[in-house]
């Protein structure tokens, strides 16, 4: 069975977007004409049910009905035990979204709708009840009891620094706690290395943004450590000793991340940490395309394959903003994550 959706995976690749697909997308001069474009991809079914004037939660939600399907075929069929974990690995990490949303909203003292949240039931299934508190701390509560213990902790320490960070920081902590648990629990062992490089590539964006803001990472230690990978035991101290600037160069090291430190310096000297975070999510993406190629009938492969469909996600809300704001080809093409398999 196992190998059933490792193969159904293999089938669904050829269903991702090609290089020659995005140089069309690239090259369309408006929202109008990128859909037209999209509709004569896989996207086929979910676009051409959008309205005439598309608004972006509008095309968020079609490119996740699309991921979902894609979740679906392969769970049909899956062991029990697997089927749990895709749908908890693959629906967690947009609750997580959905959650941060609804905190910077609440934080902010802004007013959210559930419409512009996906449409994701899994610890919190009615978003209504969240979206109706108008506390912080009540929503911060509520999730907690919800499969987010961790926010608590963290809320404590954002009554001191008002950084919300620490709590989005906390929400992913949780994330990959519960996976790591489910794959010890239903002894799903060749899934452990990629989810646990996964963690790790978080972990260190939420070392390098915590320390960008000042914030102080023995404080956070307990939220951290439960990222459960390997690179807290290799650059916790390092984190801990160095200035940021210092810690970076450090990083030089790890032929992993030598590639991007340049790139990093800039966006942390401009503090752009939407750029810091986007360069830590390609080197995910980049790890994922590593283990299509090298694993190519392990469960480790499935995992992959979910990874590149949130990257071509994340493509094409960046080219649907794009052609929105007008953008040229040449400016949107470097946001753009190709994975060339």
């Amino acid at each position: 069975m196992e190998t059933y959706v490792v193969v159904r995976a293999h089938g669904l690749r050829t269903h991702l977007l090609k290089p020659e697909d995005y140089e069309k997308l690239l090259g369309t001069a408006n929202v109008k004409e990128f859909i037209y474009v999209l509709s004569d991809t896989d996207y086929r079914n979910v676009v051409e049910q959008l309205p005439e004037e598309v608004e972006a939660s509008d095309f968020r939600k079609a490119l996740f009905k699309k991921y979902m399907e894609r979740v679906n075929i392969l769970e049909k069929n899956s062991p029990d035990g697997l089927r749990q974990f895709l749908r908890n690995y693959a629906l967690g990490r947009f609750e997580v979204v959905n959650i941060k949303h609804v905190l910077r909203a609440k934080a902010g003292g802004s007013s959210i709708s559930v419409h512009e949240l996906f449409p994701v039931k899994l610890n919190v299934v009615k978003w209504n009840e969240p979206l109706g508190l108008e506390r912080l701390d009540d929503v911060v509560r509520y999730l907690a009891r919800r499969g987010y213990p961790t926010l608590d902790i963290a809320f404590s320490i954002y009554r001191r620094n008002r950084l919300l960070d620490v709590l989005e920081c906390a929400l992913e902590a949780d994330y990959y706690d519960s996976l790591h648990r489910l794959i010890e629990k239903l002894k799903l062992r060749e899934l452990e290395d990629i989810v646990r490089e996964e963690a790790d590539i978080r972990w260190l964006y939420w070392i390098i943004d915590l320390k960008a803001r000042r914030a102080n990472l023995s404080e956070v230690k307990s939220i951290l450590d439960k990222y459960g990978g390997k690179a807290s035991e290799e650059l916790w101290s390092h984190a801990l000793k160095y200035e940021l600037e210092d810690f970076i160069f450090f990083l030089s090291r790890f032929r992993r991340y030598r590639r991007i430190i340049p790139q990093l310096r800039r966006g942390l000297r401009a503090r752009d940490y939407l750029l810091v975070e986007d360069l830590l999510r390609k080197r995910l993406y980049d790890m994922a395309v590593h283990y299509l190629l090298y694993e190519p009938v392990s469960l480790t492969y499935v995992l992959s394959f979910l990874l590149l469909c949130e990257a071509e996600m994340c493509n094409l809300m960046i080219l649907f903003s794009g052609k929105k704001a007008r953008l040229h080809a040449h400016e949107l093409r470097p946001f753009i994550f190709l994975p060339l398999v």
